[in-house]
């Protein structure tokens, strides 16, 4: 059975981990091997996302079960969602819709009318079908640009 809960120190390697595995597995077909090393180094520093974990304006869910499976961030204080992975054999068994679900609920709770992200070009899809609406496609670094799709939700609609 899947749980949801906050994430810890102790997690940040497993995170790495899985964002990692995901972005190289699931993105691979939308950008390129120079995109990839940007967003998703083959040999990432397992401490990345500790910062995260610790301030306290980001909240970082974890969804559990044996292990990891896979984990969301949000800035509920303008609330963008910052990345949402799910182990690659663990999609499609609605951890990520759970996931998702919370980091919106978390925004709901802080008197927000939407949410939004900028979802990688194989992750998009994942988030139209859960209501969310194209706005934009826009990049994001320098070197190389990173081709991203700015999705909105609007919670009034709903």
């Amino acid at each position: 059975m899947v749980i949801l809960r906050a994430a810890r120190d102790d997690d940040t390697p497993q995170l790495t981990e899985v964002r990692t595995s995901t972005l190289r597995e699931r993105a691979s077909g939308s950008y390129s091997e120079s995109e990839l090393a940007a967003i998703a180094p083959k040999n990432p520093d397992p401490d990345r996302g500790s910062g995260t974990i610790q301030n306290e304006s980001f909240d970082v869910i974890v969804a559990q079960d044996d292990g990891i499976l896979g984990f969301g961030v949000v800035h509920p204080s303008d609330c963008q969602i910052h990345g949402l992975y799910v182990k690659p054999e663990a999609t499609g068994e609605g951890v990520g819709t759970a996931l998702l679900e919370e980091l919106e609920q978390r925004c709901r709770e802080t008197g927000s009318e939407s949410l939004f992200a900028l979802a990688t070009l194989n992750a998009a899809p994942f988030y139209l079908k859960r209501g969310y609406e194209k706005i934009s496609e826009r990049t994001i670094s320098e070197e190389p640009e990173i081709p991203v799709i700015h999705v909105e939700k609007s919670f009034a609609e709903e």
